[in-house]
């Protein structure tokens, strides 16, 4: 491992030519703008289901937003600002991402959704 540095409940490893993420969805409380909730979307998704990723150009809150969907389009939440800063710079570049649910969804209603990722970056 070349390097591993840690920031607000996000984990980084640089491993060569793959760089690695342990991370969270973000926006998991609110709806989708056809009205889908995301928690129920994400209610059907369990530990090791991908999702994709899709830069959002119309975000008007954050220039470096990337959408997490699913496997028929719908918003399931966002990449923390934090790491899709990054991560946006490497779609740009032509590089993949492979984003996976690590633990199972807490979608519990006494408190905040969580949803935990793993994020795979790839040439």
């Amino acid at each position: 491992m070349s390097g591993v540095k840690k920031k607000k409940n996000i984990r980084f490893e640089s491993l060569g030519k793959k760089e690695h993420y342990n991370t969270y969805i973000t926006g998991l409380q609110y709806d989708n703008t056809d009205g889908t909730s995301r928690k129920e979307i994400l209610s059907k998704f369990h530990k090791g289901d991908h999702l994709s990723t899709q830069i959002d150009t119309n975000n008007t809150y954050d220039k470096s937003a990337i959408k997490l969907l699913s496997t028929n389009g719908k918003t399931v939440g966002y990449v923390p600002r934090f790491v899709a800063v990054f991560l946006k710079q490497q779609l740009n570049a032509g590089k993949k991402a492979e984003v996976a649910i690590s633990e199972e969804p807490d979608l519990a209603e006494n408190h905040h959704p969580d949803c935990k990722i793993s994020v795979d970056i790839k040439d």
